[in-house]
């Protein structure tokens, strides 16, 4: 490439394809060079690291390991497709409440991504397209609230996808794929989890995710 001043650097692509090399990297990218050399990559996070940066991959899945709930998935699993979504109360959505409950007070700060694919998977098998389609956004014919319903329970949200969650939980809790950056310290509990924040923002996203939920039922057949 030629700047204005009429030098010309020479930018040299990955082996991977995806991302440029750099010679501190051993002409790879960043994120080939810390799978290749896992404990130089932490030498140079550690001496050249700035909150501007994203959050490695290893020390986010540490947090997740600590912070996400691991156990009971099935019975959230339940709780979720045979009280909240079949019987669509209040009353449905308190047991969901108490569980998420139970669990923040164990210092925890929501679910794996992994475990609500599972999940919403399963809703999908189980329900097919009775609550609407995820293939066509927000709208008449959308399952939406059941996208959202799911992604406010998790954790990790920059593993939120569209094709695993839904393209509107990947837009208004995945963050269209964003990477967290700074500390794990900035990194918030899931939406349901936001009740009664301290943190104006965090309460707003928990109203957002309570409206998103308040009015779950089947679609009424046409046929």
């Amino acid at each position: 490439m030629r700047t204005r001043s009429g030098k010309t650097y020479e930018f040299n692509m990955c082996r991977c394809g995806q991302y440029y090399a750099a010679p501190i990297f051993k002409n790879r990218c960043s994120q080939c060079f810390s799978i290749k050399y896992p404990e130089k990559w932490q030498k140079i996070i550690k001496d050249q690291w700035t909150p501007a940066h994203h959050i490695p991959r290893n020390i986010l899945d540490a947090f997740v390991d600590e912070y996400a709930i691991n156990v009971n998935i099935k019975l959230l699993e339940y709780t979720i497709l045979q009280v909240v979504i079949a019987v669509p109360t209040c009353r449905g959505l308190s047991v969901l409440f108490q569980f998420m409950n139970h669990f923040k007070a164990k210092g925890k700060l929501g679910i794996r991504a992994k475990d609500a694919a599972d999940i919403y998977r399963k809703f999908k098998e189980t329900y097919g397209n009775r609550f609407g389609r995820d293939d066509i956004g927000v709208g008449q014919g959308s399952n939406w609230r059941i996208q959202h319903l799911i992604a406010g329970l998790i954790l990790d949200y920059w593993n939120i996808t569209s094709n695993d969650h839904g393209p509107v939980a990947y837009c208004y809790y995945g963050e269209l794929g964003k990477k967290p950056r700074g500390l794990t310290n900035d990194i918030p509990p899931c939406a349901i989890m936001m009740k009664n924040s301290n943190i104006h923002n965090h309460r707003l996203k928990f109203r957002f995710w309570a409206e998103s939920t308040n009015d779950i039922r089947p679609m009424v057949s046409t046929s």
